[in-house]
C-alpha cells in the first residue's frame, strides 16, 4: 500500500502522478520507458491522503510549471502487516 499526503495540489501541471487503471492485474511490473497513453493523472486537492494499491503501475507526471509540488511521501506495506 502507498500513502502520500498533498501538502500543495496536486494538478496535472505540477506533475500529479500518473496510473495505469486496471495494472494491478498485470502479471509482471511496469516498464515506464515505454509511453502508456492510458495512465490518468491523481489529481486532488491540497490536504489530501491519496492510497494506493503498491501493484498499481505508478509515476510522477511531468511538471510543467516553474513551481515545485509539495508532498510527505509514502509509507509502504503488505497488506496484513501491522507498523
Amino acid at each position: 500500500m502507498n500513502v502520500a499526503w498533498a501538502i500543495d495540489d496536486f494538478t496535472v501541471e505540477n506533475g500529479a502522478a500518473r496510473a495505469v487503471p486496471g495494472s494491478v492485474n498485470a502479471q509482471q511490473g511496469s516498464e515506464w520507458v515505454q509511453d502508456y497513453p492510458e495512465a490518468v493523472p491523481l489529481t486532488c486537492p491540497a490536504r489530501s491522503i491519496l492510497v494506493m494499491d503498491g501493484r498499481v503501475w505508478h509515476q510522477t507526471g511531468l511538471n510543467t510549471t516553474h513551481q515545485y509540488d509539495a508532498s510527505v511521501c509514502s509509507l509502504t506495506t503488505e497488506l496484513g502487516v501491522r507498523l
